[in-house]
């Protein structure tokens, strides 16, 4: 009896094992490490979404910066600019369902560097797959019609049809709405821009913190 009960328990072991690694294998199937390109380095982890046709994607943007003098000083161009057009969305990594959407953007303001002579293409992180299904980035969507945007961009330098464009540098450490507000100087038509972000913390919180004119006086230190 003693022989069966031992013989009973490493079975029951194994089976626990085998479930246990066939878990994390689960786990770890779903975080993959995507090509990364310059300084944006992203682990992301797709989830399901209620929408059937819209993959959510967690990323980890790799390093933070520690400052905000550190993200000017990283920056090729800051501005302020608006949507003009939004273009195709492609998958330029083999064997990677990795998509993104490029788009162009009007200048209403540079901060730092100076406009291309050509358009300026902004390549964005998510857009439609092949499969048609959506794929959308958490906490960092795509540019929109009609919004102002704060954005801190480096060119894209690699050996695909992204390069020679611009993105968000490390993805949401670039990338900042700017939200028209009432002026407290006493006048209906009084407005300024706040800096606001899908998600604020970390280096995001402080840009957030800061106003517009502080930024600028910063860019020009």
């Amino acid at each position: 009896m003693k022989i069966i009960k031992r013989r009973s328990l490493v079975v029951i072991a194994v089976v626990l094992i085998s479930m246990f690694a066939g878990y994390n294998f689960l786990i770890e199937d779903n975080i993959k490490a995507s090509p990364s390109t310059n300084s944006n380095k992203v682990e992301v982890d797709e989830s399901s979404s209620i929408d059937p046709n819209k993959v959510e994607v967690h990323a980890s943007w790799g390093d933070e910066f520690p400052d905000v003098q550190s993200l000017i000083k990283s920056s090729d161009i800051i501005l302020v600019a608006e949507l003009e057009e939004s273009l195709n969305s492609y998958q330029p990594f083999n064997g990677y369902e990795d998509t993104f959407t490029d788009a162009t953007i009007s200048p209403i303001e540079m901060l730092k560097g100076e406009i291309p002579k050509e358009r300026l293409i902004i390549s964005q992180y998510g857009g439609v797959r092949k499969d048609g299904k959506f794929e959308e980035f958490h906490d960092f969507p795509l540019l929109e019609k009609d919004k102002k945007y704060l954005l801190f961009l480096e060119k894209i330098e690699d050996s695909t049809e992204r390069n020679g464009k611009y993105q968000a540098i490390r993805g949401i450490q670039g990338f900042y709405t700017l939200d028209e507000v009432k002026s407290s100087i006493n006048s209906s038509d009084a407005k300024s821009l706040n800096i606001n972000a899908p998600n604020k913390s970390g280096i995001t919180k402080k840009v957030v913190d800061l106003e517009l004119s502080e930024l600028k006086s910063l860019i020009n230190e």
